[in-house]
């Protein structure tokens, strides 16, 4: 197929999706779903506190151990990963009377402030909170909270630069 003809093809079934999502739900027919966000709601939940954000099908979201709230204006690249699931370690396990690795169901929640962009295939580990218009870079590990107007890089990722109104 030409690139004309493909377009017109996912024109038409962008249209037809909400039809279709209707009829398979009337029917219960499981459909794949859009995002891994559908894919993976795990227990808890994901918060957009705007319905407008566009978030590209690679991105991923574990809500097992906490929730995801996404603030306004924020922008995703691709890939991104957002993970409040983890196993706990010997000595929380111990701590907590809990078994080895038990996955906990709450308590690392990831905040991430209005007018960010999260860079394409970075990783933010909960517990975090990301401020208000934050930059982080592509392939950046968020594990710690980023202050408001900053701007975040590499593999432990690192405050490089603040900046004020």
């Amino acid at each position: 197929l030409n690139i004309m003809t493909k377009n017109i093809i996912k024109k038409i079934l962008l249209k037809l999706k909400p039809i279709i999502r209707r009829l398979a739900n009337l029917y219960k027919i499981k459909l794949l779903p859009d995002t891994q966000a559908e894919m993976n709601p795990g227990i808890n939940k994901l918060i957009l506190k705007s319905p407008e954000i566009a978030i590209p099908p690679s991105v991923y979201f574990n809500t097992m151990s906490g929730d995801i709230t996404i603030g306004e204006g924020t922008i995703f690249g691709i890939n991104v990963q957002l993970i409040t699931g983890t196993h706990l370690n010997r000595y929380e396990a111990v701590t907590k009377g809990e078994k080895l690795h038990q996955v906990p169901k709450s308590g690392r929640d990831i905040i991430v402030g209005d007018n960010c962009f999260l860079g394409s295939s970075c990783i933010i580990i909960g517990p975090c909170v990301i401020g208000d218009d934050c930059l982080i870079g592509a392939g950046a590990i968020v594990t710690k909270d980023v202050p408001s107007g900053s701007f975040v890089v590499g593999p432990a990722a690192k405050v490089k630069s603040r900046y004020t109104k």
